[in-house]
């Protein structure tokens, strides 16, 4: 009988499991896509002038372009808000970027390091990339998380490119 009692249980608890875990573990899906942005507010604070440190906190505003399968956030508007810790126009830099759309709205936190490359003869070559995850999502993304990577550079002083990519899953009932 305590045979019988135990492989119900076990049963009752594994259907429960097997319930829990598929609500909420679907299959991921990849994305990609490439934004651009303009910074309208940026504050560069020089530390140590004489050592090329400064930082600096800025807002970009721009527009998503999914390059991927599917729309996802496809022509989304982005505002993304960074801070930049640099030497000589190499060091870390991390941030925050919403993208949003009329049936959603994605929070992706990333961190990544910039490289400058100084010349002469031309403006310096100011290249970014790292890596990205989802913190929240609303409307059609409630519960979403994934992450990726990204790359980009500037073509201007206060505009920029960046790629993305990555996978993300939602819950079940989200969708």
């Amino acid at each position: 009988m305590n045979t019988v009692r135990q492989r119900m249980y076990s049963k009752l608890l594994a259907g429960m499991l097997a319930f829990a875990v598929g609500a909420y573990a679907d299959e991921a899906t990849s994305v990609k896509g490439t934004f651009t942005a303009k910074y309208v507010k940026q504050e560069m604070v020089p530390i140590a002038p004489d050592q090329g440190t400064m930082m600096w906190l800025g807002e970009a505003q721009g527009s998503n372009r999914n390059t991927g399968r599917g729309s996802f956030m496809d022509g989304a508007k982005v505002v993304n808000r960074d801070v930049v810790d640099v030497v000589n126009g190499n060091g870390p830099h991390r941030g925050y970027a919403t993208l949003s759309k009329d049936d959603g709205e994605v929070v992706v936190k990333w961190s990544g390091d910039v490289a400058t490359m100084m010349a002469k003869d031309r403006p310096p070559l100011i290249s970014f990339r790292g890596t990205w995850q989802y913190v929240s999502g609303t409307g059609k993304y409630q519960g979403i998380q994934g992450r990726g990577t990204y790359s980009g550079h500037f073509t201007s002083q206060t505009e920029y490119v960046a790629d993305w990519i990555g996978q993300y899953t939602l819950p079940v009932a989200g969708r």
